[in-house]
């Protein structure tokens, strides 16, 4: 038993001690959990585009950009870029717009 699953496993098991019988579980595992596949994707873009996704906001804007857009391409010339994806940063900016690093 994995997952969240495992949870209401363990307390079915806890309960059954109590009863006069084992009740019968059924357990269901969904061929993709989002939460995985948001992982796989997160890592996806680290390894293939340099940046690091914080959020699923994040996750969901940042594929929205590269649909229209090229990777963010990290460069020396620029004074203020973000340590995590290398997007050039506003001057008065505490965060990053692109990856949401906080603080900058």
């Amino acid at each position: 038993q994995a997952g969240v699953g495992g949870m209401a496993a363990a307390m079915v098991a806890g309960v059954a001690r109590y009863l006069n019988y084992v009740p019968e579980i059924i357990v269901v595992e969904p061929d993709s959990a989002a939460c995985v596949l948001e992982s796989i994707k997160t890592e996806k873009i680290k390894k293939d585009d340099g940046v690091i996704i914080r959020s699923k906001e994040s996750l969901h804007y940042y594929e929205i950009f590269r649909e229209e857009f090229d990777a963010p391409v990290r460069t020396n010339s620029i004074q203020n870029i973000c340590p995590d994806c290398g997007t050039e940063i506003g001057e008065n900016s505490k965060f990053c717009r692109m990856c949401g690093k906080f603080p900058i």
